[in-house]
């Protein structure tokens, strides 16, 4: 039996560590290297979270627990919100 993937957010740390690392000029891949987490979660995360003012790890970090709650809720093909 295969073993299910096991998603884990960053953390606050994390999100510090990815900040001092984009200071410097490191690649996503090579922030993704030392962090041990995939170039795609990284991506994703700069993305969501840059702003005129660049990333902020502390602001990066109090949105994400609105978007877990909300992507929690979401309806799916499992769960649809339409009656049956």
């Amino acid at each position: 039996m295969q073993k299910a993937n096991q998603y884990e957010q960053l953390q606050a740390e994390e999100r510090l560590q990815i900040a001092s690392l984009r200071q410097r000029g490191s690649s996503i891949r090579a922030m993704a290297r030392i962090l041990g987490c995939s170039a795609s979660t990284l991506s994703r995360e700069l993305r969501r979270n840059i702003s005129v003012l660049g990333y902020i790890p502390a602001a990066a970090h109090a949105l994400s627990s609105p978007r877990r709650f909300i992507s929690a809720a979401a309806p799916t093909a499992s769960k649809p919100w339409w009656p049956a």
